[in-house]
Protein backbone atom coordinates (compact mmCIF):
# COMPACT_ATOMS: atom_id res chain seq x y z
CA UNK A 1 0.00 0.00 0.00
CA UNK A 2 1.46 3.62 -0.55
CA UNK A 3 -0.45 7.43 -0.15
CA UNK A 4 -1.21 8.95 -3.41
CA UNK A 5 -2.85 12.04 -2.87
CA UNK A 6 -4.07 11.54 0.55
CA UNK A 7 -5.88 8.32 -0.16
CA UNK A 8 -3.92 5.24 0.43
CA UNK A 9 -3.79 2.58 -2.74
CA UNK A 10 -3.44 -1.50 -2.55
CA UNK A 11 -0.77 -2.40 -4.94
CA UNK A 12 -0.02 -6.13 -5.30
CA UNK A 13 2.31 -7.22 -8.06
CA UNK A 14 0.20 -10.19 -9.26
CA UNK A 15 3.24 -11.88 -11.42
CA UNK A 16 6.42 -11.18 -13.67
CA UNK A 17 6.25 -10.66 -17.47
CA UNK A 18 8.98 -10.20 -20.05
CA UNK A 19 9.37 -6.61 -21.68
CA UNK A 20 10.56 -6.14 -24.88
CA UNK A 21 13.95 -5.51 -24.24
CA UNK A 22 13.84 -8.62 -22.46
CA UNK A 23 14.04 -7.35 -18.80
CA UNK A 24 11.56 -8.61 -15.99
CA UNK A 25 8.77 -6.45 -15.36
CA UNK A 26 5.79 -6.52 -12.55
CA UNK A 27 2.53 -6.90 -13.49
CA UNK A 28 0.70 -4.79 -10.45
CA UNK A 29 -2.62 -4.04 -10.17
CA UNK A 30 -4.12 -1.16 -7.87
CA UNK A 31 -7.46 -0.64 -5.67
CA UNK A 32 -10.07 -3.69 -5.76
CA UNK A 33 -8.37 -6.07 -7.86
CA UNK A 34 -5.31 -5.83 -5.39
CA UNK A 35 -7.49 -6.65 -2.75
CA UNK A 36 -9.39 -8.86 -4.38
CA UNK A 37 -5.93 -10.97 -5.32
CA UNK A 38 -5.08 -10.17 -1.83
CA UNK A 39 -7.36 -12.60 -0.83
CA UNK A 40 -7.09 -15.05 -3.40
CA UNK A 41 -3.14 -15.10 -1.95
CA UNK A 42 -4.83 -15.81 1.72
CA UNK A 43 -6.49 -18.71 0.35
CA UNK A 44 -3.94 -20.02 -1.76
CA UNK A 45 -2.20 -23.30 -0.79
CA UNK A 46 1.71 -23.45 -0.05
CA UNK A 47 2.00 -25.46 -3.73
CA UNK A 48 4.52 -23.78 -5.20
CA UNK A 49 2.80 -23.59 -8.74
CA UNK A 50 5.47 -23.44 -12.19
CA UNK A 51 5.72 -21.31 -14.67
CA UNK A 52 5.66 -21.16 -18.70
CA UNK A 53 9.29 -21.86 -18.35
CA UNK A 54 9.75 -24.77 -16.66
CA UNK A 55 6.99 -26.51 -18.87
CA UNK A 56 8.87 -25.67 -21.81
CA UNK A 57 11.88 -27.27 -20.91
CA UNK A 58 10.41 -30.47 -19.76
CA UNK A 59 8.59 -30.08 -23.28
CA UNK A 60 11.72 -29.18 -25.28
CA UNK A 61 14.39 -32.42 -23.67
CA UNK A 62 10.68 -34.94 -23.96
CA UNK A 63 8.22 -34.21 -26.58
CA UNK A 64 9.62 -31.76 -29.18
CA UNK A 65 12.68 -34.05 -30.64
CA UNK A 66 10.29 -36.06 -31.75
CA UNK A 67 8.45 -34.00 -33.66
CA UNK A 68 10.06 -32.83 -37.57
CA UNK A 69 12.64 -30.29 -38.11
CA UNK A 70 10.12 -27.91 -39.25
CA UNK A 71 7.90 -28.62 -36.37
CA UNK A 72 10.18 -27.56 -34.20
CA UNK A 73 11.31 -24.75 -35.47
CA UNK A 74 8.07 -23.16 -36.42
CA UNK A 75 7.35 -24.29 -31.92
CA UNK A 76 10.92 -22.37 -31.02
CA UNK A 77 9.45 -19.37 -33.12
CA UNK A 78 6.42 -19.45 -31.03
CA UNK A 79 8.00 -19.88 -28.16
CA UNK A 80 10.26 -16.70 -28.75
CA UNK A 81 6.79 -14.66 -29.27
CA UNK A 82 5.24 -16.31 -26.00
CA UNK A 83 8.61 -15.44 -23.54
CA UNK A 84 6.91 -12.19 -22.37
CA UNK A 85 4.58 -14.25 -20.08
CA UNK A 86 7.26 -17.58 -19.35
CA UNK A 87 7.97 -16.35 -16.39
CA UNK A 88 4.20 -16.48 -14.75
CA UNK A 89 3.13 -18.77 -13.19
CA UNK A 90 0.24 -20.82 -15.17
CA UNK A 91 -2.22 -20.51 -12.53
CA UNK A 92 -1.45 -16.49 -12.33
CA UNK A 93 -2.85 -16.00 -16.45
CA UNK A 94 -6.16 -15.58 -17.68
CA UNK A 95 -7.44 -16.49 -21.26
CA UNK A 96 -7.13 -12.08 -21.96
CA UNK A 97 -3.69 -12.16 -21.34
CA UNK A 98 -3.16 -15.31 -23.36
CA UNK A 99 -5.10 -13.71 -26.51
CA UNK A 100 -3.31 -10.33 -25.83
CA UNK A 101 -0.04 -11.68 -26.78
CA UNK A 102 -1.58 -13.97 -29.56
CA UNK A 103 -2.76 -10.57 -30.89
CA UNK A 104 0.17 -8.35 -30.53
CA UNK A 105 2.57 -11.11 -31.49
CA UNK A 106 0.97 -12.98 -34.42
CA UNK A 107 -1.07 -10.69 -37.33
CA UNK A 108 -1.25 -13.90 -39.28
CA UNK A 109 -3.22 -17.22 -39.01
CA UNK A 110 0.02 -19.30 -39.40
CA UNK A 111 2.03 -17.82 -36.32
CA UNK A 112 -0.91 -17.76 -33.97
CA UNK A 113 -1.89 -21.01 -34.26
CA UNK A 114 1.94 -22.42 -33.81
CA UNK A 115 1.52 -20.31 -30.33
CA UNK A 116 -1.66 -21.31 -29.74
CA UNK A 117 -0.05 -24.62 -29.77
CA UNK A 118 2.73 -24.72 -27.78
CA UNK A 119 0.66 -22.61 -25.24
CA UNK A 120 -1.78 -26.01 -25.07
CA UNK A 121 1.42 -28.52 -25.14
CA UNK A 122 2.39 -27.10 -22.13
CA UNK A 123 -1.23 -26.67 -20.81
CA UNK A 124 -1.49 -30.01 -21.13
CA UNK A 125 1.49 -30.12 -18.66
CA UNK A 126 0.11 -27.96 -16.13
CA UNK A 127 -3.32 -29.89 -15.84
CA UNK A 128 -1.40 -33.05 -15.54
CA UNK A 129 0.66 -31.76 -12.33
CA UNK A 130 -2.63 -30.28 -11.07
CA UNK A 131 -1.57 -26.53 -11.08
CA UNK A 132 -4.48 -25.62 -13.47
CA UNK A 133 -7.64 -26.95 -13.57
CA UNK A 134 -8.09 -26.57 -17.33
CA UNK A 135 -6.24 -26.15 -20.78
CA UNK A 136 -7.28 -22.00 -21.11
CA UNK A 137 -5.45 -22.10 -24.79
CA UNK A 138 -8.32 -24.18 -25.98
CA UNK A 139 -10.44 -20.79 -25.51
CA UNK A 140 -7.91 -18.59 -27.73
CA UNK A 141 -9.04 -17.24 -30.85
CA UNK A 142 -6.90 -17.31 -34.29
CA UNK A 143 -6.75 -14.42 -36.62
CA UNK A 144 -8.97 -15.27 -40.31
CA UNK A 145 -7.36 -17.67 -42.50
CA UNK A 146 -7.03 -15.45 -45.38
CA UNK A 147 -5.43 -17.45 -48.57
CA UNK A 148 -6.23 -16.30 -51.75
CA UNK A 149 -6.95 -18.14 -55.02
CA UNK A 150 -3.78 -19.02 -56.66
CA UNK A 151 -3.27 -17.62 -60.31
CA UNK A 152 -1.88 -19.69 -63.02
CA UNK A 153 1.00 -18.75 -65.46
CA UNK A 154 -0.37 -17.21 -68.17
CA UNK A 155 0.55 -18.89 -71.45
CA UNK A 156 3.41 -15.84 -72.25
CA UNK A 157 4.81 -16.71 -68.82
CA UNK A 158 4.91 -20.18 -69.40
CA UNK A 159 6.57 -19.69 -72.70
CA UNK A 160 9.32 -17.49 -70.41
CA UNK A 161 9.49 -20.19 -68.32
CA UNK A 162 10.44 -22.85 -70.97
CA UNK A 163 12.96 -20.40 -72.64
CA UNK A 164 14.61 -20.17 -69.38
CA UNK A 165 14.58 -24.04 -69.00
Amino acid sequence: MYQSNGKWVALVTKYYHTDDNGKRRPKRVKKRDALNYIFTLLGASEKNVQTLDYYWQTYEKSSLPKLSEDRQVAYKIAKKKLEGIFHTPVNALSISDLQQIIDEKAQTHYPARDMKTVLSHLYHRAVAQQDVLTNLSEYIELPNLDEGEQIPFSSEEQGRLWELF
